[in-house]
């Protein structure tokens, strides 16, 4: 019945809220999207057709009602990959550089620590690479992801194919000491993955029904700018006291 429950309400907000939010995507084009559904039959929806428009994101996650969808924040040449192999998504576009701060990973686990966690990055970015994120995001659980769109793309396109996911990988190495070494704390395995999928901004999250909502003030953000429900329903469906 929870589970039920927890269907219709996603299926309310991607009927008929989802329109008013910004999906703030960039070339949705080149993203591969993958939805996880709520028919355990079919766990994970690949999208097998090239979204080219927002309106045509909307339309997709009206039509699957996903308990959670997920995008790649590295743009590619064929963002299909309908085979078993990892082959197919063989020519990067993009080098963006991508955090998840996960409250579970910090060794005071609090939400205050996250968010202050996730300042201490940001600052540490800007003051080394001069560059401020294009997007942070509320995780939808308990961290924040930060994005850069493009990071070091003048020099990783000079590469070949190959040479551009070898260069991906060192430089996200170098780059994640440098953060380490900073006393700072980040998924490490996300940032050094580019064929890693995230949470698609203004999705909603399978397990507690909040919004991965996009951060415009992150000292002032709370779990209850998140909320696209009553409180009552966080606390009878999803247990979350709000």
């Amino acid at each position: 019945m929870a589970t039920l429950n927890i269907y219709n309400l996603f299926k309310n907000y991607y009927l008929e809220q989802l329109t008013s939010q910004d999906l703030v995507l960039p070339d949705i084009q080149f993203r591969h999207f993958r939805f996880q559904l709520f028919d355990k039959k079919v766990l994970f929806e690949r999208l097998r057709d090239i979204l080219r428009t927002r309106e045509q994101l909307y339309i997709a996650l009206a039509r699957h009602i996903p308990k959670n969808a997920y995008f790649t924040p590295v743009k590619w040449l064929n963002p299909i990959y309908v085979g078993k192999s990892r082959k197919e998504l063989d020519v990067m576009l993009s080098f963006p550089l991508f955090f998840d701060i996960d409250m579970k990973q910090l060794k005071e686990p609090t939400f205050h620590a996250t968010k202050k966690n996730t300042e201490r990055l940001i600052d540490f970015i800007r003051k080394k690479y001069g560059i401020s994120p294009d997007l942070v995001t509320f995780s939808g659980r308990q961290g924040f992801h930060v994005y850069y769109w493009e990071f070091d793309q003048q020099e990783l396109m000079k590469q070949s194919p190959n040479g551009r996911l070898a260069q991906f990988k060192k430089r996200r190495k170098e780059i994640l000491l440098e953060i380490q070494d900073a006393d700072i704390t980040v998924d490490y395995r996300i940032t050094a993955d580019p064929y890693r999928i995230m949470r698609i901004p203004n999705t909603l999250h399978g397990e507690t029904g909040l919004v991965a909502k996009p951060v415009v003030d992150l000292n002032k953000f709370e779990f209850s700018d998140a909320k696209v429900f009553e409180s009552k329903i966080y606390r009878e469906v999803f247990n979350l006291d709000i």
